[in-house]
């Protein structure tokens, strides 16, 4: 009996891997390399928070939101738009920046540097006055605990409920095809504990934006890949907001060309 065997080649996908806090960047060591599992696609995260500044280099996990988007060469920035209530002016700051790439050891630390600081989302401050803050309350939200998916949510799916220790409502979608419209939408009353991790401004009423640049397309275009609001204005939680929102946003998607416009 003769037994032939046969290599299968793999088609893992290897990424460099480390975490970084940005206040020791220089004693960071990125030369580990781990293998992606199928589906995923490899990452640098940088993230802002104040208190702990780091970037990381990683894979997409398959239960993240990473994986569904349809072109794995992108970079996308989180800005949060946010009402501060010392100035009373509506400011700007990113959170976030990842950029995702699908070759081997793409995800060169060296690039982390060349990653956008922001792409300048702006949203007109009186039509925020009018559909995020109003007078600072409300006392009613839509509710839906659980997503609600599809192209056009009906609202009646989201009851309005009268909140409970409560002045705001928090909701978010997240775009599951850009090109058709599919969006998953969740919405309720804020919780009285909320605290937005950049609580320094005090930003109870916010938009929050994920834009996205594919990288490999035409660079100056960005779409939305995921809206977080807080808001307190009647009726500021109808699902109709996220494309109302999507048609005020103004922006300069400015990504430098170290990073390729086509994959190797």
């Amino acid at each position: 009996l003769i037994l032939v065997l046969w290599a299968v080649p793999s088609t893992s996908l290897v990424c460099q891997e480390c975490f970084c806090s940005l206040a020791n960047i220089s004693a960071c060591d990125c030369s580990p390399t781990v293998t992606a599992p199928d589906g995923s696609h490899c990452l640098i995260i940088e993230d802002l928070d104040p208190e702990n500044p780091y970037v990381q280099l990683t894979y997409a996990e398959t239960n993240s939101s990473y994986v569904r988007i349809k072109d794995t060469y992108y970079v996308i920035v989180d800005e949060s738009i946010y009402y501060n209530e010392t100035t009373t002016t509506w400011n700007t700051k990113t959170k976030r920046v990842v950029h995702g790439c699908d070759w081997d050891n793409c995800n060169q630390f060296s690039l982390y540097e060349a990653l956008p600081d922001t792409f300048k989302l702006t949203i007109n401050d009186a039509w925020l006055n009018e559909n995020i803050y109003g007078d600072g309350s409300i006392t009613e939200c839509n509710t839906c605990s659980n997503q609600t998916c599809g192209i056009n949510i009906d609202q009646n799916l989201c009851p309005i409920t009268t909140c409970e220790n409560s002045t705001r409502c928090s909701m978010y979608n997240l775009w599951h095809d850009v090109d058709t419209g599919e969006s998953c939408y969740e919405s309720r009353c804020a919780l009285p504990e909320f605290s937005d991790e950049y609580n320094e401004d005090n930003e109870k009423y916010q938009v929050q934006i994920e834009a996205i640049v594919y990288l490999a397309q035409n660079r100056s275009n960005f779409d939305i890949w995921e809206l977080d609001i807080n808001c307190a204005v009647e009726n500021c939680t109808r699902p109709s907001i996220f494309l109302e929102i999507k048609g005020q946003i103004l922006g300069n998607a400015s990504v430098l060309p170290i990073f390729p416009p086509t994959r190797p």
